[in-house]
C-alpha cells in the first residue's frame, strides 16, 4: 500500500480548528492528555498499574467502551475486580477472568480470558522486568521512533494486542504523544476528512499498513504543530460529543 498525500494549508487549518473547538468546549480527554501524556516526567509504570491497563485495553476490543458502558464500569470499579493481586490468588486465572468479564455483561469473555491468562503467565514467567523497562522508557519525553519501538514490543509480546491495542494500552498508561490507537471513530473522521486511503479494520490490521497510516497522521499533526495524542482526543470526541476516550 502506498499513500501519496499532499497535505495542504486547508488540511492543517481544519486540524487546528478541530482542536481549538474541542479545547474551548472543555474536552476532558484533551486536558488529561496535556497533564499526563505531555508531561516531562511521568510516573513509573508498576506491575499493578500495567496489569490494570492491560485488562482495560483488552476488554475494549469489540465492546462498547464509552462512559457508563459495562467496560467503563468494570475498568473503574473500586476495588478493581480483576486486580493483579486478585487474579494471582486464583487457582485458575483464565476461568476466573472469563466469569468476571461475563458477570459484568461484557462480550467475548472466553477469548479475553484466554488472552489475559496467557499474558499473565508470560509476565510471571520472567517477562515483567523487560516489559516494565520498555514502558518506563517513555516516562520522559522521547522521540516518535522510541514510542513506536515500545508499541511494537507490546504487539509482539502479548496475545490479543495488535497495532491498535498496543497503542491503546500505552495511551491508557499516559505514556505516548505520537503513537495513537486508530480505532473506528478516528478512522471515520479521517475518511470524512479526505484521507487518501479508505480506512477500515482490514487495512489497519496489518502492522505495516497501520504504521504507514500513522506516519501520515503524524506528518499532518507536525504541520499543524499539534501532538497526535491531542488530535486523537479531539477527533474522537467530534464523532461522539459526549463520549470520553479510553485513557484514565
Amino acid at each position: 500500500m502506498n499513500i501519496n498525500w499532499l497535505i495542504g494549508r486547508r488540511d492543517v487549518n481544519r486540524v487546528k480548528e478541530l482542536i481549538a473547538k474541542q479545547t474551548a468546549a472543555g474536552n476532558p480527554t484533551i486536558r488529561e492528555r496535556e497533564e499526563k501524556n505531555l508531561s516531562k516526567n511521568k510516573r513509573a509504570v508498576t506491575p499493578t498499574v500495567f496489569w490494570h491497563r492491560m485488562v482495560s485495553a483488552r476488554i475494549t476490543t469489540q465492546n462498547p467502551a464509552g462512559p457508563g458502558s459495562r467496560v467503563d464500569k468494570l475498568s473503574n470499579a473500586i476495588p478493581f475486580p480483576l486486580s493483579l493481586r486478585k487474579v494471582r490468588s486464583e487457582p485458575n486465572a483464565e476461568r476466573f477472568i472469563a466469569k468476571t468479564v461475563r458477570d459484568w455483561g461484557i462480550g467475548k469473555s472466553n477469548q479475553i480470558a484466554k488472552d489475559l491468562a496467557t499474558n499473565l503467565a508470560r509476565l510471571e514467567n520472567g517477562v515483567w522486568k523487560e516489559t516494565l523497562k520498555e514502558c518506563n522508557r517513555l516516562t520522559t519525553l522521547v522521540s516518535a521512533g522510541e514510542e513506536r519501538e515500545v508499541a511494537t514490543y507490546i504487539d509482539d509480546a502479548f496475545q490479543g494486542f495488535g497495532p491498535k491495542q498496543s497503542r491503546n494500552l500505552l495511551q491508557m498508561l499516559g505514556l505516548t504523544r505520537y503513537e495513537i490507537p486508530i480505532d473506528s471513530r478516528l478512522a471515520k473522521w479521517l475518511n470524512e476528512f479526505g484521507f487518501p486511503v479508505e480506512l477500515n479494520a482490514s487495512v489497519l490490521r496489518s502492522r505495516r499498513r497501520y504504521e504507514l497510516v500513522l506516519d501520515e497522521i503524524q506528518k499532518l499533526c507536525q504541520k499543524a504543530n499539534k501532538y497526535p495524542c491531542i488530535f486523537d482526543a479531539a477527533a474522537f470526541a467530534s464523532q461522539a460529543p459526549h463520549t470520553r476516550r479510553r485513557s484514565k
